[in-house]
This record gives structure tokens, sequence and C-alpha cells, in this order.
């Protein structure tokens, strides 16, 4: 952990130096979400099966303080897409394999907590067809996949929350939706998908996810 601290620490001269380019861009960079790659910082909460540090959330907090000190709004989406590879690691195997292939890292946000709008998700074989739009989805763009919460129909007849993997590339992304001053660089833009297909092994019960 005092690793990782010390290499947060060593990026905050830069990270002020990007800060109003984030601003502006409503996005942080890819070399600064590079260099969060590269020194760890999202293998922190990934477990050691996939290839991470399998640490405690209370390691990427202190890192992202360190971070925050440099650009608030980098530090927001490592505090966000930190914790999700531990998420991420709830999935089935097959799941697992896709989102870290060989042990590499993954930068995974989640759309949760109502920011749905007009979705809809139906059961075709061996796949769920998702459609609709997501708000504040920070980190979009330098995202790899992105657990969307959605109410899906249940074996019962009824109906259960899942959480679909769906890889950043499938999203189309509004660009001009977010503007919040002093925000703007979390990047926290409107998404949409169109009959996007998920294969049941990227889906995890939402109520696993609360035990």
């Amino acid at each position: 952990a005092e690793e990782l601290i010390g290499k947060a620490r060593d990026l905050i001269p830069l990270l002020k130096q990007v800060g109003r380019a984030h601003d502006e861009a409503k996005r942080i960079s890819d070399d600064v979400a590079a260099r969060l790659r590269a020194a760890g910082f999202f293998r922190i909460c990934q477990s050691q099966e996939n290839g991470g540090y399998g640490m405690r959330p209370s390691a990427l907090w202190r890192v992202a303080r360190e971070i925050a000190r440099g650009d608030s709004a980098t530090a927001w989406i490592l505090s966000l897409a930190g914790l999700h590879p531990w998420m991420a690691g709830m999935f089935p195997v097959q799941a697992q394999d896709e989102i870290f292939p060989g042990g590499k890292d993954a930068v995974v946000i989640a759309l949760t907590g109502n920011v749905g709008r007009g979705t809809e998700a139906r059961r075709e074989g061996g796949h769920y067809v998702l459609n609709g739009k997501w708000t504040y989805a920070s980190g979009i763009d330098v995202a790899d996949f992105a657990a969307v919460l959605v109410e899906v129909p249940a074996e019962d007849g009824g109906k259960e929350q899942r959480l679909l993997l769906v890889p950043k590339a499938s999203f189309r992304i509004d660009h001009d939706s977010w503007n919040v001053i002093g925000m703007r660089g979390t990047g926290s833009k409107d998404v949409y998908l169109t009959e996007e297909r998920v294969p049941l092994h990227r889906t995890l019960l939402w109520s696993d996810v609360q035990r």
C-alpha cells in the first residue's frame, strides 16, 4: 500500500497541470488513465486469482486521496472504478476471464442507483437484449466495461434485478450531456444502448452483490 501511495504522490505535479484540460474536455485524458493503470491502481481491489493485488478498499481510498491533491476528477474516477474489479470478481468465471484476460487489469464502471431512463431488457435464448439510456456514466470514456443494473424477466415469470456487463464499445456516448461546474472532468455523461445482446454468463443477481 505504501508503494502505491508513493506512486500516487509522484503523479500530483502532472495532475495539477492537466486538471483544467480535463474540465475543458469533459473527461480525464487517455494519458492520465494509462498512467493510473501502469501504476497498478486498478489492480488494488482486483482479486489475486484474476491477476490483481487483492487488497482492501481502504488502500484504494488512501491512493485516491493523494490523487485528489492533484486533480479531483481523476480521483473521482479512480475511487469509483477502482472498486469495481472487486465486484467484477463475483461474476461467473467465464465472464471474469473476459474482463481480466491473462490477468490484465480492467476499468469497470457501474450504472446503478436509479440512473436508467426508459430501459428495457428481454430474454432471448442465452442472452438478454438491452435497450435504454443511462445518466451519470462517470469514466465511460476510459472504461473497458460497464455493469448496468436492470430489471429482467425471472425464471418464475416475475422480475428480478441483475447486473449486465457491457463492453464500453457498445455504448453511444452523448459527449454534450455533461456540463456540471466543478465536475466536468469526471465525464459523467449520458449513454445509450440499442439491442445490445448480453450473454447470460455476463450477468449477476443484484441480491448476490448485496450479501
